[in-house]
């Protein structure tokens, strides 16, 4: 019995639990006490429980357990199992399990086996799976390259990276020299950090900008920095981490020569360029010199100073804190601003110039890029094109003038050479009459005849006196409505008014003259003048272009495109040459004879259309048929 016991204490105390099973009736016949430490189940449940051991398996690891177990049975060896075992707190438990057969006579008649706790263990390898993993996975799929080269230089190791960056396959190149995907002329800079990273020890490092030989023969700028691991065991060897920077090396090149282009713009543009901080009074930041000499300075004396220095009236917008706040704002909410205003000279003088301000940030500043230009010639240029042009517009005025005055006289002449016929003839029977009275044979019927004649032509008189009174108030009511400044007037009754004028000179070339006048009004804003000027151009341009024999006629017309309002005028003249019709709006060009056109008459018609009226004017024209210019006014509906 003491025996025994002790047996069973010896058995206890192993570190693990012993166990025997009988195979035949799959039964647990014993299991150490270390049981009940190991998984919390006491060797009495144990016992109890048939195919207690079965049913704890782990769910995953049961079926190939189990099958492991039947067939390493059957070989008749020790053998050793390694399985998951579900603990009574729930817990994973991992055991190896020692499985002796007991054989007697060829059978197996009980199994003996002892179970160790190898939970830390297992642990302790997957964490250091996962590392390998980890670290496997971060070297695989790092951007950069990752290579290990020996104290020669030959590579031993180059991550999958190498492919992406360089073209080059990592298996390909193991055993090569590393400088031989190196550009030659680095060479000898290449070897010295190398060289310095291998004799400084363990850890030293060595870091360069190189060449990089691509598959396809061109380089790559790669960032490599070398450390020193020869005296690792796991790696004996350099290991070189690679980065592609040719992007940045190539856009630090552009930035640098961009820097240097703008330096060389900023020196000789033959505009002055200042750089302006727009805090404070606006000190000058930098300048060029013909900013400088432009404003009477040198670049050191204006550097450094307040616009307001050059600012015609700037002493006193220095003298107003905040004067100009609202311009800054303007800058900042607009961030482009073209203006002109006058520049004041080192000497006092004042000169106009033309500036263009932009916006800019620059070192976290707000600043102010302002390019300059002298205007004083090209505004005394300005000035003396604006005088000739008012001298060549009122030339053409008068020459409207004068095909109206021509008009006017040519409407009137006609009714009162009538007027004048008829009082001839009436004189002439007034004469009659008298010289009838008391003469022998004549009677009451005679002279009842001469009074009925008279009266006839009397009432021609009157009718024809009456066109006159008629056209006169027609020119005195166009005369009124066109003399007004900007307005809103009905356009198809001036139009009309307009048309009358100028119909003579229709009838004289032979010309029909038609007016589809529109149902509705017609309005438009602007000076009537103006449209009584761009509808008697046209109007009398197409009455000119009808040479051609056949149908000549001039159309106008009023038409809606789009909600706007558009005046057609259309003829059935010789058309326009296709390489005429680009120079038509152009000043003093004309196809006509000398003496018969200014070239000014279509100019200062597309001026008046786009610059008064904010319109448009378009074209159509076909050799030989015609043409039709379209005037397109913006709609005052």
């Amino acid at each position: 019995m003491t025996q025994a016991t002790d047996l069973l204490g010896l058995l206890n105390a192993i570190n693990g639990v012993v166990w025997q099973a009988d195979p035949v009736r799959e039964h647990t016949t014993f299991v150490s006490e270390r049981v009940e430490a190991l998984f919390g189940y006491t060797s009495a449940t144990w016992l109890a429980t048939p195919a207690f051991w079965e049913g704890h398996l782990h769910p995953e690891d049961r079926e190939q357990t189990l099958a492991d177990y039947e067939r390493l049975v059957q070989m008749g060896r020790p053998f050793e199992l390694e399985y998951r075992v579900r603990a009574f707190d729930d817990r994973v438990v991992w055991v190896r399990d020692y499985i002796t057969p007991v054989i007697e006579g060829g059978v197996v008649i009980r199994m003996a086996g002892l179970t160790i706790d190898i939970t830390s263990q297992k642990q302790t390898e997957a964490a250091r799976l996962a590392n390998e993993e980890w670290f496997r996975a971060l070297v695989q799929q790092s951007s950069d390259i990752v290579t290990v080269v020996n104290r020669g230089g030959y590579i031993k190791y180059a991550s999958p990276s190498l492919h992406r960056i360089l073209g080059l396959e990592p298996e390909a190149i193991k055993g090569t020299d590393v400088l031989q995907a190196m550009h030659p002329d680095e060479h000898a800079e290449i070897r010295q950090m190398f060289a310095a990273a291998v004799f400084g020890g363990s850890g030293a490092t060595s870091s360069l900008t190189s060449r990089f030989r691509h598959a396809d023969g061109s380089y790559r700028w790669l960032e490599w920095v070398a450390t020193n691991r020869l005296d690792d065991p796991h790696v004996r060897g350099m290991v070189m981490n690679s980065r592609d920077v040719t992007d940045r090396r190539e856009a630090d090149l552009a930035l640098d020569q961009s820097r240097r282009t703008f330096q060389v713009l900023f020196d000789h543009s033959p505009d002055g360029i200042m750089l302006v901080d727009l805090d404070g009074d606006m000190p000058i930041v930098a300048c060029n010199e013909v900013a400088a000499s432009m404003n009477g300075y040198t670049v050191e004396e204006l550097t450094g100073q307040s616009t307001y220095l050059i600012t015609s009236g700037g002493e006193a917008l220095r003298a107003q804190p905040g004067a100009n706040d609202a311009f800054k704002q303007r800058i900042r909410d607009e961030g482009r601003v073209r203006m002109e205003t006058m520049h004041r000279r080192k000497d006092g003088s004042e000169f106009p110039v033309e500036i263009h301000l932009a916006f800019v940030w620059i070192h976290g500043r707000e600043m102010l890029m302002s390019l300059e230009r002298d205007i004083t010639e090209r505004q005394a240029a300005t000035d003396a094109l604006q005088a000739s042009q008012s001298r060549l517009l009122a030339s053409e005025k008068l020459a409207s003038l004068g095909r109206l005055t021509a008009g006017l006289a040519h409407e009137i002449n006609s009714p009162l050479a009538a007027t004048m016929n008829s009082l001839h003839e009436a004189a002439q029977l007034a004469k009659e009459y008298h010289d009838s009275v008391g003469a022998p044979g004549v009677n009451e019927n005679d002279h009842r005849e001469i009074a009925t004649e008279l009266r006839t032509i009397l009432a021609e008189g009157v009718s024809s006196a009456g066109r006159i009174g008629e056209f006169i108030r027609t020119i005195r009511s166009h005369t009124r409505d066109t003399v007004t400044g900007v307005t809103t007037f009905n356009a198809v009754k001036l139009a009309t008014d307009t048309l009358t004028m100028i119909a003579h000179q229709a009838r004289n070339a032979n010309v029909s003259l038609l007016f589809e006048q529109p149902k509705d009004q017609v309005l438009l804003r602007g000076e009537p003048g103006r449209f009584t000027q761009i509808l008697t151009n046209l109007v009398v341009n197409g009455i000119h272009a009808c040479e051609l024999p056949g149908e000549r006629r001039v159309s106008v017309r009023f038409v809606e495109r789009g909600g706007d309002p558009v005046l057609e005028v259309e003829d059935t003249g010789t058309g326009i040459a296709p390489e005429v019709l680009p120079r038509i709006f152009d000043p003093m060009f004309t196809t006509k004879d000398v003496g018969k056109g200014t070239g000014l008459g279509l100019s200062i018609l597309h001026d008046i259309v786009t610059g008064h009226f904010k319109g448009e004017i378009e074209v159509s024209t076909s050799v030989g048929k015609g043409t039709t210019f379209a005037v397109l006014f913006p709609s005052q509906a």
